[in-house]
């Protein structure tokens, strides 16, 4: 989230009503800061999956990420009890190592 998303929704408000209690902001600095909330909840979400599954992430290759993890991995992705992955960034990785994982468990694996 841009500070100056942040600092638009506290310090440029326009009152729309008499008591004050409604008021407008804008809707690039609104978008901004709720986008920037939404991946924060994705970040939550992945940090909780690899401490519940005990996972560790390396990068190895340049653009091929390592998600090793105690249990949940798929063999058509492990060696090991690892997870290779190409992705362009860690988030993408542990993504996919979560899917990879939700799948073995629907598989009975």
């Amino acid at each position: 989230m841009s500070d100056a998303a942040a600092a638009n929704l506290r310090q440029c408000q326009v009152q729309l009503d008499m008591d004050g209690i409604q008021v407008g902001v804008s809707r690039q600095a609104l978008d901004e800061v709720l986008d920037e909330r939404e991946e924060l909840i994705r970040d939550r979400t992945r940090l909780e999956w690899m401490v519940n599954h005990e996972a560790q992430i390396d990068v190895s290759d340049g653009d091929t990420w390592i998600v090793r993890c105690t249990h949940g991995t798929s063999t058509k992705y492990t060696i090991n009890d690892e997870i290779r992955v190409v992705a362009d960034e860690w988030r993408e990785a542990i993504d996919e190592a979560m899917q990879t994982a939700q799948q073995d468990g629907e598989d009975g694996e």
